[in-house]
């Protein structure tokens, strides 16, 4: 398959591009800036990884997006996985911003996919939209207004694909990690495991979805198959991949394990105290891939993920 993908330089993109083309599909990875040179940091890093097509200026739904598609395709799939994602946690993010950003035109976007031949539109979304992440039973509303964003983007994708005639889809994606990661959970605790301190966690009793980016990337690249296989008047596609279930706290005693066996040191956490309970309590995904048949080398994963943090610099 032909296959567009926005989001490159995040790193679920760059791995879930990386993971289609091991696949043998061809694969053109968008980006939002103008140019390769306006990245820095780890985006750069990313982007210095992959050797394959990319399309700048790629916002979904703009007349940059519109052009792209005259000019390169056609495409049998197209892969939404861009979004706005900076200072998610800040409680003024502007999640109708964002939705727009997010989505664009998304009503041409659809309709010229479909007149040139593309099956399905993918989206990406997220275990912290409302309605996501449990049972009915669980406390379902979205996690941040990031989640609420995310929430109002994949109802406006999927409302454009089924008027255009593409088969809507969505790939919900827990927890992401791995290395080239953003700095989050782990950065923390190797940055007190470093300095020769215990690291405290502020919220260690939230029972949240971890998957390493390397199965998690796997588990995309099948689904994107049976999507483009998928008649177009069915209902639309949900994928919700898991990893480890666990409370966070458990979760980082798992990195102080691996971590510390390759250090060959005790790395310990505190986990003692929430102090906080605004999010919900328990937020996953339902089908795992840890018990999958995806290929993935668990060892490997864990290697780089520990060498990335501990061997840089």
């Amino acid at each position: 398959m032909k296959i567009l993908l926005t989001g490159l330089s995040s790193l679920s993109g760059l791995r879930f591009a990386q993971a289609l083309r091991r696949k043998g599909h061809e694969v053109w990875g968008g980006v939002t800036r103008a140019s390769l040179d306006q990245y820095d940091g780890l985006r750069r890093a990313r982007l210095q990884e992959w050797d394959g097509p990319v399309l700048t200026r790629l916002q979904f739904g703009s007349p940059g997006f519109l052009a792209a598609l005259e000019r390169e395709g056609p495409f049998d799939l197209c892969c939404h996985h861009g979004a706005e994602i900076s200072d998610y946690r800040n409680p003024q993010f502007d999640f109708l911003d964002a939705a727009r950003r997010n989505t664009g035109d998304a009503l041409a976007a659809c309709q010229a996919l479909a007149a040139s031949g593309c099956r399905a539109l993918l989206a990406t979304g997220s275990y912290f939209e409302a309605e996501e992440g449990g049972t009915p039973r669980d406390d379902q509303r979205a996690i941040y207004a990031y989640g609420l964003s995310k929430t109002l983007s994949w109802h406006i994708l999927r409302h454009a694909s089924e008027r255009a005639g593409l088969l809507p889809a969505k790939f919900v994606m827990p927890t992401p990690f791995g290395a080239l990661e953003e700095p989050r959970l782990a950065a923390y605790l190797v940055s007190r495991w470093k300095a020769g301190e215990t690291p405290v966690l502020q919220t260690p009793f939230y029972v949240r979805d971890h998957l390493p980016i390397d199965l998690m990337a796997e588990g995309y690249a099948q689904f994107c198959e049976r999507v483009a296989l998928a008649p177009r008047e069915t209902p639309a596609a949900i994928f919700r991949p898991s990893g480890f279930v666990e409370s966070v706290g458990a979760f980082a005693e798992r990195l102080a394990d691996e971590f510390g066996r390759r250090e060959g040191k005790a790395f310990s956490v505190d986990a003692s105290t929430q102090s906080s309970q605004e999010e919900p309590q328990d937020r996953r995904n339902t089908e795992s891939l840890l018990t999958s048949v995806y290929p993935w080398d668990a060892q490997a994963f864990w290697d780089a993920y520990h060498a990335f943090y501990f061997r840089q610099g």
